[in-house]
C-alpha cells in the first residue's frame, strides 16, 4: 500500500509548506508553529470567531 506525500503529513507541516515554502522544519521551528496554531485555535473558542 502507498502513502500519498499529502496524507502523511500533518496540520504544522502543511502549514510550513503552504505559507512558507518551507519543506523540512526543524523541531525548534515546529515548535513555534504548534504554538501560533494552537494560541489562534483557543483565541477562536474564547472569542468565539468564526473560521
Amino acid at each position: 500500500m502507498e502513502i500519498e506525500e499529502n496524507e502523511s503529513e500533518d496540520l504544522v507541516t502543511r502549514t510550513a509548506k503552504e505559507n512558507f515554502g518551507i519543506n523540512y522544519l526543524y523541531p525548534w521551528q515546529r515548535m513555534v508553529i504548534e504554538n501560533i496554531l494552537g494560541a489562534y485555535e483557543c483565541h477562536k473558542k474564547n472569542c468565539g470567531l468564526q473560521p
